[in-house]
């Protein structure tokens, strides 16, 4: 008695695990991937400070995005460097319309000197959407795009991973 109410309780719960195993396996292969195929003007921001050994990478990442030129533009916000990052800066600018550079003073009056960086790039944006990143990321060449795309109506906010060469953190 008690072996055949066993052997019922496991064919229902197997019958129940194959099921739900179906179900979901059923479900895994129409999955539809929302993606927004528009070409909104995007604000890309960098907050930089004594970003001479990095700044001139990832402007090149940058300009070199799969996302329409004219669709996006660069701001680096030169949080006070004392190195060469602005003569970096101003040299892409020279050859490259989309690239802007923005000198920010006195960094010692805030208590977040980068926050105050990345809010007057934000105030001299005229992006639709920004995307941030830092000078010491790489980014692939459909950083942009991959961003842009999954940004709907109802989606305000998006965050990602950006890989970074750092050899040395104590410096």
């Amino acid at each position: 008695m008690i072996t055949t109410i066993l052997l019922y309780l496991s064919l229902l719960s197997l019958s129940i695990y194959l099921f739900y195993s179906y179900s979901f396996y059923r479900g895994l292969k129409k999955h539809f991937a929302l993606h927004n195929f528009t070409r909104p003007f995007v604000s890309v921001i960098i907050a930089a400070r004594n970003e001479e050994k990095n700044i001139t990478n990832i402007i090149t990442y940058l300009i070199n995005q799969s996302y329409p030129k004219n669709r996006y533009e660069i701001i680096v916000a030169d949080d006070g460097s004392t190195d060469r990052t602005a003569e970096m800066v101003r040299r892409f600018k020279k050859n490259i319309e989309n690239v802007h550079y923005i000198r920010i003073e006195d960094r010692n009056k805030y208590t977040s000197p980068k926050k105050n960086a990345l809010q007057k790039a934000i105030a001299k944006s005229r992006g639709e959407l920004l995307l941030f990143t830092d000078a010491d990321c790489f980014i692939k060449r459909d950083w942009i795009s991959s961003l842009v795309e999954n940004f709907e109506k109802d989606v305000d906010m998006i965050c990602g991973f950006s890989e970074t060469k750092i050899l040395d953190w104590g410096k």
